[in-house]
Formats: structure tokens, sequence, C-alpha cells
């Protein structure tokens, strides 16, 4: 799956999932379909992501602090 598919999967299950103002990492967005995922395809998409998080392409999620294992984590603004 290329990355803006993703996206838009990702954006997708974040406005079902995710409450506002609630933290979530990638992996919890997709579940099992991403432990399946090749390594090289979660971090390349994860550097993506926040990308587009920095760039002020997602005006609804913002970084978190408190991510482990060299996770990223984000926070749903609304």
């Amino acid at each position: 799956m290329e990355h803006h598919k993703r996206l838009e999967a990702a954006l997708e299950a974040i406005s079902q999932k995710i409450p506002v103002g609630g933290i979530f990492e990638l992996r919890e967005l997709f579940g099992e379909e991403w432990e399946r995922e090749p390594f090289g395809v979660r971090t390349d998409f994860g550097k993506f992501f926040a990308r587009e998080v920095a760039a002020g392409r997602l005006p609804n999620i913002e970084k978190a602090d408190g991510g482990k294992n060299n996770h990223r984590v984000y926070r749903r603004r609304r």
C-alpha cells in the first residue's frame, strides 16, 4: 500500500478509534495488519507520517511526548 493510501486509512482509523485528545501510535491504527508489514515499510510510513504532521498538513494531529522504544506518539486535536 503506498503512503498516500495508507495515510487515508490512518486518518479514517483516527476518526473512528481515537477520541479527541487521545494519544496513539501508528500501530494502534492498523492492528495486526501493521505487524505483518515488513519493518522497512513501517518505518518509511512512520517517517512520512511524522513529516506530514511536522509540516502542518494534518491539522487535527500533533506530536505528543512519551513515546517508548523510539516510537513516535501523536495526539488527536479535534
